[in-house]
């Protein structure tokens, strides 16, 4: 297996300590501590996972393993930001955050890989100036489509 990061449809930008990565389909954004950036980064569709780990070991001292790399793997693919990958998760449960920190010890905590992810509103809410289930800026109500649900006209809501 070489997994590939997915290069199409998504927006890079890189940060002191993580990697923001956002799904242009999804409208999702992710961010990437160094840990999982590095995993991520490495992952160029020529590297097998043994390979990566290398890699990403190259870069943190000796500290990610096997199971790190694959955690964050499968981390990665259920996020859709990688190819080419086959989850190991079928087979067994899983790799669990806590079997890593079992596998890695407290000291090394901080390189555990992380893929924090939030769901981006769509453009045209930027638009109304409606956020769902509050106000707009007028004080109108908005609708779950960010639309105002009474037309507002100087300030008042008809």
């Amino acid at each position: 297996m070489q997994p590939s990061s997915r290069r199409n449809g998504i927006v890079v930008q890189d940060l002191q300590e993580e990697t923001l990565v956002y799904d242009l389909e999804s409208n999702k954004a992710f961010c990437l501590n160094e840990t999982s950036a590095l995993i991520w980064k490495a992952c160029d569709g020529t590297r097998t996972v043994s390979e990566i780990t290398d890699h990403v070991n190259r870069d943190l001292d000796d500290s990610a393993n096997g199971a790190l790399v694959e955690f964050a793997l499968d981390q990665l693919l259920k996020e859709g930001l990688i190819e080419g990958y086959e989850s190991n998760s079928h087979k067994q449960s899983g790799v669990s955050r806590r079997s890593v920190l079992k596998t890695l010890g407290l000291s090394t905590a901080v390189a555990l890989p992380v893929v924090a992810s939030l769901i981006a509103p769509p453009a045209s809410f930027a638009q109304s100036g409606c956020i769902v289930g509050m106000q707009s800026p007028a004080g109108c109500p908005c609708n779950n489509n960010g639309d105002c649900i009474n037309s507002c006209v100087a300030g008042m809501c008809n």
